[in-house]
C-alpha cells in the first residue's frame, strides 16, 4: 500500500501479514480527501481503529499538522509505529494502543479539539461503530466545522443527525459507504 499524494507520495506502508486487517483502499482514501480537502490543511486529525495508519499518514502527507492514531491490537499498533518511524513523521504523530471508546474518553479529558475525525471499525462490528459515533458526538472536543467521516459496510444506515453532528453527505464506493458529518458549535454560531 502506498501513500497517494502529498510530500509522502508513493511511500509504502507496511501491512500486517494476517488478512484480518481491512486497510482503507486507495480509492476510498482519495474520495475522503477529495470530499474534505479544505479541512485537511493544518488539521488535528484523529484516526480511530487506525490499523496500519493509512488515513492518518495520508492526512499528514496532505498537510495536517498532527495525527492521533488509536489502534487496540498491539501487533498492528507496532506495525503502525514502524510506519510512522520509517516515514520520519514521529513529531507529528501520537499513538494510543487501547480500545477506541476508551481512547475518546482519554482524549476528551485532555481537552485538545480535533478538526477531522475518521471512524473505521471492522465492518462486522456494527455496535462498535454506533458506540464510536456517539462517543465522538457527546465527549470529544471538536473545532467548529470539524469533519467526522465514517467508513462502514455498504447497506449500513446511520441517523442524519446526533446531538452535535449533522450529516453533510453520503457516498458509496464498492462495498463501502462513507458518511461525512459536520460539527457546528452552536455557541460559536450564535456570536
Amino acid at each position: 500500500m502506498k501513500i497517494a499524494t502529498g510530500f509522502l507520495k508513493n511511500r509504502s506502508l507496511i501491512l500486517p501479514k494476517k488478512n484480518s486487517l481491512r486497510p482503507t483502499s486507495a480509492k476510498v482514501r482519495a474520495q475522503v480527501f477529495d470530499i474534505c480537502q479544505h479541512y485537511v490543511e493544518d488539521a488535528s486529525f484523529l484516526d480511530l481503529c487506525a490499523g496500519c495508519g493509512a488515513m492518518g499518514i495520508e492526512a499528514i502527507s496532505r498537510g495536517a499538522k498532527k495525527s492521533t492514531f488509536v489502534e487496540k491490537n498491539s501487533a498492528t499498533a507496532a506495525i503502525l509505529r514502524t510506519n510512522i518511524q520509517k516515514l520520519g513523521i514521529e513529531k507529528q504523530c501520537s499513538l494510543l494502543t487501547t480500545d477506541a471508546v476508551q481512547a475518546i474518553s482519554l482524549l476528551a479529558r485532555k481537552g485538545e479539539p480535533f478538526s477531522f475525525v475518521y471512524i473505521d471499525p471492522p465492518y462486522e462490528q456494527q455496535e462498535l461503530l454506533t458506540s464510536l459515533i456517539k462517543a465522538v458526538d457527546t465527549l470529544l472536543p471538536l473545532e467548529n466545522e470539524a469533519r467526522v467521516v465514517v467508513e462502514a459496510r455498504k447497506g449500513i444506515a446511520l441517523p442524519t443527525s446526533f446531538s452535535r453532528l449533522s450529516l453533510l453527505s453520503q457516498r458509496s464506493s464498492g462495498d463501502t459507504n462513507l458518511f461525512v458529518f459536520v460539527y457546528k458549535d452552536v455557541i460559536f454560531e450564535s456570536l
